[in-house]
């Protein structure tokens, strides 16, 4: 039963690596990770996209050793930061989006712009009421949002950079 176990652990560990690495990979080819995740070895393979995705899991291995009680919640709380951060960005990136265009598309977001603004409320009132619960939350959120906000406009200005010369 153990080996059944540990082979299903590491398929599923070798299905994440996979799918990060070529995640990683595609974001460095749009120039949105760093651009030597964009490189590829003479047989095709995203070596350094692999390597970043491996120090991921590699960290989170580590978590587990040093902290077994701990672990799952810290992960846990570090993915749901991440998933009400990017619900509220495509929430807000959508508003933006449609009062920027002047033809709406053939398929729209029911009740926008109030559904939009109840969505990112709902994300807001999360993560405000998870800070009792699971402070990780607040722990990984908040610098995440820092990075992600500095990276945001590190991008910004040199796209800007560029169109201008």
């Amino acid at each position: 039963m153990n080996a059944v176990l540990i082979v299903a652990a590491l398929s599923a560990a070798n299905g994440c690596l996979y799918a990060s690495s070529r995640m990683i990979h595609s974001l460095a080819l749009d120039g949105m990770a760093p651009r030597a995740a964009a490189h590829t070895c003479q047989n095709g393979s995203p070596r350094t996209a692999v390597g970043i995705a491996t120090a991921g899991m590699v960290l989170a291995s580590i978590l587990s050793l040093v902290s077994p009680d701990d672990a799952f919640l810290t992960l846990y709380g570090c993915a749901t930061a991440g998933v009400l951060v990017t619900w509220s960005t495509v929430m807000y990136t959508h508003l933006k989006f449609r009062r920027a265009t002047a033809e709406l598309p053939p398929h729209r977001l029911a009740f926008s712009p109030v559904t939009n603004w109840i969505v990112i409320g709902a994300c807001a009132a999360i993560f405000i009421l998870l800070y009792p619960l699971l402070p990780i939350v607040w722990y990984a959120g908040l610098p995440y949002l820092v990075v992600l906000g500095g990276a945001y406009l590190l991008t910004r200005s040199r796209q800007r950079r560029q169109a201008s010369s």
